[in-house]
């Protein structure tokens, strides 16, 4: 409450609208479901003796969009009650018949959809390219969730042929990001890379140190201990040998301070959660990375 009445000092310059795009993109595909159902909602508000769903959704995303601080899982609060939305709309064009627009709503949940599998194919073909074994996988994956809805589509004349793609679709976009994108992406974390490699190596994890400044949180998670800090003073007391992340920017004037070191391991580092084309592009992907190195003092 303080982040909304502005007492608590915390500021990340987000716009008013934040919210709402979260809730778009983090809720597909039924999230343009919801919007239309929540706008046939308040048409009717007057005739309908139920406001909870309709006020909690909307007046709990209004007031959190006050908020000076706002991240995304601020939302997920509103998630049940959108749901709820989304299962009354569809049960209303599809069971009880109140709205007769079956078909637009197929057609604009189906462009979505092709959308979605687009983005997937381009992600695997250009983003990070997919290995012979992966493209395998992925089209018997694929083959499965066409098998799925023909099967059930033939069968069903009711709302399942607006859900079930919907389904199969949000189900392979999930089993592809965690399984593909998010691992493939999260080579470019370099604190955790290097902290899961420090760990496999059995390098003693009291003498791995960060110099200067660039690790984040998930270095020491991976580590499990929470990784010291040094800089071109405190190293000339540490006991070698001992392991240092540092940048490679910082690396020539770090190699004048010590008497021998060598580089273990070098990877490539990005804000992963910073996503913009010119990393997603391969061409111009390693303009915007920093290379991190694992050096050695012995």
């Amino acid at each position: 409450f303080g982040r909304i009445t502005g007492e608590s000092p915390w500021k990340n310059d987000t716009d008013k609208l934040f919210l709402v795009h979260s809730y778009l993109w983090s809720c597909l595909p039924w999230s343009l479901i919801t919007l239309v159902a929540l706008f046939f909602k308040l048409k009717k508000i007057r005739s309908s003796p139920e406001f909870m769903t309709v006020g909690g959704f909307l007046l709990t995303i209004i007031a959190l969009s006050f908020s000076a601080y706002k991240l995304p899982h601020y939302i997920n609060v509103i998630i049940p009650l959108g749901s709820i939305l989304a299962a009354w709309f569809i049960d209303s064009i599809y069971i009880s018949g109140t709205f007769k627009i079956r078909l637009p709503i197929r057609i604009v949940q189906g462009i979505l959809l092709i959308g979605l599998w687009l983005i997937m194919i381009l992600l695997a073909v250009f983003v990070f390219p997919l290995t012979a074994k992966d493209a395998g996988l992925l089209i018997l994956f694929f083959a499965l969730g066409i098998s799925i809805y023909y099967w059930f589509d033939n069968k069903e004349s009711t709302g399942v042929k607006l859900i079930l793609p919907s389904a199969i679709t949000i189900i392979a976009v999930n089993v592809f990001m965690n399984t593909f994108f998010y691992p493939n992406l999260l080579l470019y974390q370099a604190p955790s890379v290097l902290a899961k490699y420090v760990v496999s190596s059995h390098i003693p994890i009291n003498r791995f140190y960060v110099y200067g400044s660039g690790a984040t949180g998930s270095m020491d998670f991976y580590a499990q201990k929470i990784v010291t800090t040094v800089d071109s003073s405190s190293i000339q007391k540490l006991d070698k040998p001992y392991w240092l992340y540092i940048p490679k920017s910082k690396f020539v004037s770090f190699q004048k301070l010590v008497k021998s070191c060598r580089v273990i391991k070098e990877v490539p580092n990005y804000p992963v959660t910073r996503l913009n084309i010119r990393f997603l592009n391969p061409a111009t992907r390693p303009l915007v990375t920093e290379q991190i190195d694992l050096v050695k003092i012995d």
